[in-house]
């Protein structure tokens, strides 16, 4: 148990959730106490004791955290690689960074205000080599997603809010989606740079309720260079779904296997085998320019051997894109409380750059989570010019995001520099009861927009 002590309740926030990364047996184990007493920060447990004087700086909360990380260095304790730069896009600031510095001049900005290590600065370079091109040809349009709330079952890992396929809600959902893709479409150019069906498990809700779907996204919004789907459960992607989404020109699908090992695939509430999956990913291949695969480092039980063996698994079938994504342990899943999580060193994440780079696979987009394993990160990697456009321009929010569906979040730029971020309504009643308020919300700015020329 880590207690703060600190009246102020934003550093109190910070340095919990600092100390959380550093110290992850202390969260659900050992004790550790921080307190601010005669102008210090103290930081006492059974192990460690850190005083840091408090001094009047511009960023209280970071200067602490770079003050304690010295002191980690000091006692030849391990730091986390990233330093104390917090937030999901860290590509993000890096990328504005360079928009008036040079690399080394960034480097050295990073690395001084930030702690950030070497490797991950060259990592952070590495990928936006990468994404040039593709954000060059992209930032001026615009991309789509589209959410589907429904799953034959919840993971054990996850915390997203989903509904039952087999829940009688289904079909009028997707008359209202529909509906709201019709209205709002009428406004916007045709031919995005992607489209994306998320969930949820978008094949989860059959083959005609998704065909719907698609055909409505084709006529509102003609051609798109990318159309993804998710099917990431196996037993969703059926003979005649693959049928489906070929002729409906879908070119990119993920089948999302999380783990190779049958035992933790059991574990974390999946119904299928390893050799259906295999099964399923050999069916779909032939029919799809791109396909994806995922895998969760730090699932229950599961050792650093036991990863590499699924990743090992994963590249014989040679997809085009891998995604390695840190286990989050968030609030309302069956992961927050259990103890048997696994822990991993904190360059294992290097290992398996490194393997899936000697299979041709590079690392093109990243972010970052909360109460994610190790401090670490979500790296998806792709074989060279089969990278994701949405992926990219989403995590950058470098072009608008138009969401469809419940709980989908639309990025609206006012600018080259803001946005307006508008989420639907995250409640199925609402939803279908409420949602043109916030179609007209989203219309407003786009009108506002149109009206200043911008």
């Amino acid at each position: 148990m880590i207690k703060i002590e600190i009246e102020n309740q934003g550093l109190a926030h910070e340095i919990y959730e600092f100390l959380r990364i550093i110290f992850p047996s202390y969260e659900r184990g050992n004790f550790m106490c921080v307190k601010i007493e005669d102008e210090l920060l103290k930081i006492n447990s059974d192990e460690y004791n850190f005083i840091i004087p408090i001094k009047k700086s511009t960023n209280l909360q970071r200067y602490l955290k770079l003050e304690l990380i010295n002191q980690l260095k000091e006692n030849q304790l391990e730091v986390p690689k990233w330093g104390v730069l917090h937030g999901i896009r860290p590509l993000k600031l890096i990328y504005n960074l360079l928009k008036d510095r040079d690399e080394e001049g960034v480097r050295n900005y990073l690395k001084k205000e930030y702690s950030v290590a070497d490797e991950k600065i060259n990592l952070a370079y590495e990928i936006l080599n990468i994404q040039k091109d593709i954000i060059s040809e992209n930032i001026d349009n615009y991309s789509v997603y589209v959410h589907i709330p429904f799953c034959p079952s919840k993971c054990t890992y996850c915390s997203y809010h989903t509904l039952n396929s087999k829940s009688s809600m289904v079909e009028d959902y997707v008359n209202k989606l529909i509906e709201e893709i019709e209205f709002e479409s009428k406004y916007l150019n045709k031919n995005p740079s992607s489209i994306y069906i998320g969930g949820g498990t978008p094949t989860s809700i059959g083959v005609n309720n998704l065909n719907n779907i698609i055909e409505i996204l084709k006529d509102s919004f003609g051609d798109t260079k990318e159309f993804t789907v998710e099917a990431g459960r196996v037993e969703t992607l059926t003979d005649e779904m693959i049928e489906m989404l070929s002729n409906n020109e879908v070119n990119r699908i993920s089948i999302n296997p999380q783990s190779m090992n049958l035992k933790t695939v059991k574990s974390i509430n999946r119904i299928n085998s390893i050799e259906e999956l295999i099964e399923c990913y050999n069916k779909a291949k032939p029919k799809f320019k791109d396909i994806n695969m995922d895998l969760i480092i730090g699932l229950e039980d599961e050792t650093e051997e036991d990863f590499i063996n699924s990743l090992e698994s994963v590249i014989k079938l040679n997809p085009t894109n891998i995604t390695v994504h840190s286990l989050a342990l968030k609030n309302g899943t069956d992961y927050l409380n259990n103890q048997n999580v696994s822990s991993f060193d904190l360059n294992f994440n290097n290992k398996i750059i490194n393997r899936l780079k000697e299979n041709r696979y590079n690392p093109y987009y990243l972010y970052r989570q909360k109460r994610i394993i190790g401090g670490n990160e979500n790296i998806g990697y792709s074989i060279k010019r089969h990278e994701c456009v949405y992926n990219i321009m989403m995590i950058q929010e470098l072009h608008d995001i138009w969401g469809f569906g419940m709980g989908a979040t639309s990025k609206l730029h006012i600018n080259s520099k803001k946005f307006e971020q508008i989420s639907n309504f995250r409640s199925m009643r609402e939803y279908l009861l409420r949602n043109k308020e916030v179609s007209a919300k989203k219309l407003k700015v786009l009108f506002d927009r149109y009206r200043s020329g911008k």
